[in-house]
């Protein structure tokens, strides 16, 4: 038996990636109708992405069997977590869930704790029970207090995402071919803001002479 112990890891590792399974005695159009709208006090996924600015989640139904809710923030996408329903009869419904990891996979403990939201209120709407709202926030906490260096990151990450989008358009990168081949766009070293004003990418000082 002690040789074939390195299996028990992966195998744990497995049923892990598989996600999980759990069975309500209802019918999987009613099932379906739940999880596509979640009751209010069944939704554990919106204080998850309250505790962070800049995240936010929505749902998306996909067919008749499937529901899809996606968690992105400013820079993209960081996850999906997918429930997919199966009738075991007329009465009786089969729900598996699983998460997948999004585009933007730079901060980790986004996803768990989108994971542990989306299993939260599965699980709540299903039993026809309110969330552990305590339970979810304390996990945040948790999951905060074992990474506070990620949890600052995305603060930062979130404001300065928001920065560039509040800053006037590069003229020689997103303006007409006339001001994107002008003389000072083909000059090293210098930007046209959107209000005309002409500076120096190194300094942002205002470039206020045209003899170069």
């Amino acid at each position: 038996m002690r040789k074939f112990a390195w299996l028990v890891p992966l195998l744990a590792l497995a049923l892990a990636a598989c996600g999980q399974s759990q069975s309500v005695d209802k019918p999987i159009g009613e099932v379906h109708a739940t999880l596509s709208s979640l009751p209010a006090d069944a939704d554990a996924m919106s204080i998850a992405t309250s505790a962070f600015p800049g995240t936010s989640y929505w749902a998306e139904p996909s067919g008749d069997n499937k529901i899809v809710w996606h968690f992105k923030r400013d820079a993209g996408e960081y996850g999906r977590y997918v429930a997919e329903l199966s009738a075991d009869g007329p009465n009786k419904t089969t729900v598996r869930t699983w998460f997948e990891n999004g585009d933007d996979s730079s901060l980790p403990f986004l996803r768990d704790i989108a994971r542990s939201a989306g299993d939260a209120s599965i699980k709540a709407a299903l039993a026809g029970q309110p969330v552990d709202r305590s339970g979810i926030e304390a996990e945040i906490r948790r999951r905060i207090a074992s990474n506070p260096v990620a949890a600052q990151v995305a603060v930062i990450e979130t404001v300065s995402d928001r920065m560039d989008k509040m800053a006037p358009p590069d003229k020689c990168k997103t303006g007409t071919t006339q001001e994107m081949n002008s003389w000072v766009c083909q000059k090293h070293g210098h930007t046209i803001g959107a209000d005309g004003v002409i500076r120096r990418a190194d300094t942002g000082e205002i470039e206020t002479s045209t003899d170069h």
